[in-house]
């Protein structure tokens, strides 16, 4: 796991799949639906650092292609 991607010093994946791979069937409606607010803000945050690398990746392409263009003209 790329360590711009832990949140708190934890693997928010494991973090999903721990919460999700326990029966939910077993819990009762109150422990569920916190249980899904705290997967919604786990998921968001996992979405917002993806995102975050994915434009740093992009930007630094785009420089890097800049740069190659100007070193050939």
């Amino acid at each position: 796991m790329p360590e711009r991607l832990i949140i708190d010093g934890h693997s928010p994946i494991s973090l999903l799949y721990r919460a999700l791979s326990r029966g939910v069937h077993e819990s009762s409606d109150e422990e569920c639906l916190k249980l899904a607010s705290t997967i919604r803000l786990v998921l968001g945050e996992l979405s917002e650092r993806l995102s975050a690398i994915l434009k740093d990746q992009t930007e630094l392409t785009e420089a890097i292609s800049t740069l190659i263009r100007h070193k050939s003209s």
